[in-house]
């Protein structure tokens, strides 16, 4: 297996019809090594099974973890983009007057 010219490390791309996932699946389709960081409770390692990534846990407010994941991105190739897809989700209710 040659090595990937190109990595990308892709956060908040667990879910199925978010941006962070269309985007890991646009590069793995164009042959880029992709690394999916997200929580380790996330369904990342499912979700980088199901388009030939890898998945690294890491809390993108832990410096530490994302220097880790970084790192792991690099020992795939070259590390040439970062996408930053990570959010925060809970049901709010809104009422309006």
């Amino acid at each position: 297996m040659t090595t990937p010219l190109k990595t990308a490390i892709i956060t908040g791309a667990t879910s199925d019809r978010g941006i962070g996932m269309t985007v890991a699946q646009r590069y793995a389709r164009e042959g880029w090594a992709v690394v999916i960081l997200d929580l380790e409770s996330s369904r990342g390692g499912e979700a980088a099974d199901e388009i030939g990534a890898r998945f690294v846990a890491a809390d993108v407010t832990d410096e530490a973890a994302v220097n880790a994941a970084l790192d792991a991105a690099e020992e795939a190739g070259p590390l040439r983009s970062v996408v930053h897809c990570a959010g925060r989700g809970h049901t709010l209710r809104v009422d309006v007057a």
